[in-house]
């Protein structure tokens, strides 16, 4: 593996390692104690879903993880759909409660953390394509569906 392509692995590790553990957290700790009011828009009525749709975002950055350490072709290819499934959670966050940077009732980390993890999202896809299309050579061939027809 190239100086470059060890870098971008340790970049996904970071960056699923960290998406991993504060989600997991979020959706445990953080997002059940929000205040129902900000359910603004959108179908939920409670925090319920919204936790264990973190949580599965989690639990995806977390096999992500252990994907890059083993299988690097793998875990790019699952970088890229953990980096999706965050994207897609925020753009879905955001319909329901509103673009925080622009509500005057939060303040401090509070208020940015869509774009954070906006842009999170968007490195670890980027990241996994960079690994992907580095590692891509050593993944094993896809077996055909039924060998003896050719």
């Amino acid at each position: 593996m190239t100086a470059r392509t060890q870098s971008v692995r340790i970049g996904l590790l970071i960056l699923n390692g960290f998406v991993a553990i504060s989600a997991i957290a979020g959706a445990i700790w953080v997002v059940p104690t929000m205040p129902l009011e900000w359910l603004k828009y959108g179908p939920f009525t409670d925090w319920t879903i919204p936790a264990i749709a973190l949580g599965f975002v989690g639990v995806v950055a977390a096999a992500t993880f252990v994907l890059v350490l083993l299988r690097p072709w793998a875990g790019a290819l699952a970088s890229i759909v953990a980096g999706v499934a965050m994207v897609v959670f925020e753009l879905v966050e955001i319909s329901v409660v509103g673009w925080t940077l622009t509500d005057p009732t939060l303040e401090g980390f509070q208020k940015s953390l869509q774009l954070v993890y906006l842009v999170v999202g968007s490195a670890q896809a980027l990241f996994g394509w960079a690994l992907w299309s580095a590692t891509r050579r050593s993944a094993p061939p896809i077996p055909y569906l039924h060998p003896a027809a050719v």
